[in-house]
C-alpha cells in the first residue's frame, strides 16, 4: 500500500501543473431558433452533452485539487495560498457556469419548443375549423334526411321492398313479369 502511495506521489510531482495554467473552456449553452423540431431535438441533445462536458471538467478540476491537497498533506509542504486560489477559481467557474448558463439555456430551450408548438398549431388550426364546419353540416343533413323520411313514411318502405324484389329476379323472370328495365 505504501509503495502505491509513493508511486502516486512521484507521478504527481512529475505532472503537477499550476492551476492557473489549466485550460478552462467555455462551452456554448444557447441554441438557435429553428422551425424544424428535428433540429431542436439535435440542439437540445448537444446542450445536454455540453453540460455533461462542463460537469466532467468541474469534476476533473476538483479531483486535481484533491490530489494536490493529499500530496501537500503527505509531504508537509502545504501551499495554502495556491490551494486557496485554485479552489476560488473552481468555485467561481462552477458558479458562473451552473447558475447562469443552465438556467438561461433551459429558458431558451423552453421558448424555442413553445414557439415551434405554436407554429404547428397555427398551421393545423384551419384544418380543425374545417372539420368542425363539416361536422355541423353533416348534422344538418342528417336532420334533413330524417325529416324527408318522416314525410315519405310508408312510400319509402314500399320503394325499398320493390327494389329488393326487382334485384332478386333475373332478366328472364323480369320479362315474364313484363318489366323491361330494372331502373
Amino acid at each position: 500500500m505504501d509503495k502505491l502511495i509513493k508511486e502516486k506521489e512521484k507521478a504527481a510531482k512529475k505532472t503537477i501543473v499550476p492551476l492557473e495554467e489549466l485550460p478552462i473552456t467555455t462551452i456554448p449553452t444557447t441554441i438557435s431558433a429553428t422551425t424544424s423540431t428535428g433540429d431542436v431535438a439535435d440542439q437540445l441533445e448537444n446542450l445536454v452533452q455540453n453540460m455533461s462536458l462542463q460537469t466532467k471538467e468541474i469534476k476533473k478540476l476538483q479531483d486535481e485539487v484533491k490530489l494536490e491537497e493529499d500530496h501537500q498533506k503527505k509531504t508537509k509542504t502545504f501551499h495554502v495560498a495556491e490551494l486557496q486560489r485554485a479552489q476560488n477559481k473552481i468555485e467561481a467557474w462552477k458558479k458562473s457556469t451552473t447558475e447562469s448558463s443552465i438556467g438561461h439555456t433551459l429558458d431558451h430551450a423552453k421558448e424555442i419548443i413553445w414557439n415551434n408548438i405554436i407554429e404547428e398549431i397555427d398551421e393545423i388550426w384551419p384544418c380543425i375549423q374545417i372539420i368542425f364546419e363539416q361536422k355541423e353540416l353533416m348534422e344538418k343533413e342528417k336532420q334533413t334526411i330524417a325529416t324527408r323520411n318522416d314525410q315519405l313514411g310508408e312510400i319509402l318502405i314500399t320503394t325499398n321492398n320493390i327494389i329488393k324484389f326487382l334485384n332478386s329476379k333475373n332478366r328472364y323472370e323480369l320479362d315474364d313479369l313484363g318489366v323491361d328495365d330494372r331502373t
